[in-house]
């Protein structure tokens, strides 16, 4: 009974235990902090991704729409006074 007695009233080492157990307190919560940033980084960049994706695709359709006119009125040029026919998209008979 003596030696347990001795041993809880001992107090070696108990700052070690101590600043072993803050150390790994400090890297759990490290560790769930990087893992939440990690998460709302993600959504982040994803949402800037949608964003530029849809605006590269508005600025393709642009692109292609100016392209259209151009060539329909290369073709109207091409096709005389009566222009294109809007049934078959080529020159007017003649």
């Amino acid at each position: 009974m003596g030696t347990v007695r001795a041993l809880l009233r001992r107090t070696a080492g108990q700052d070690l235990i101590e600043y072993a157990l803050l150390g790994t307190f400090v890297a759990f919560v490290a560790y769930v902090g990087a893992a939440t940033l990690g998460v709302s980084v993600n959504r982040w960049f994803s949402a800037v991704s949608q964003v530029v994706d849809d605006g590269a695709n508005k600025t393709g359709n642009v692109q292609r729409e100016a392209a259209n006119k151009q060539n329909q009125r290369t073709k109207k040029s091409n096709c005389g006074p009566r222009g294109i026919d809007a049934s078959t998209g080529k020159c007017h008979p003649g």
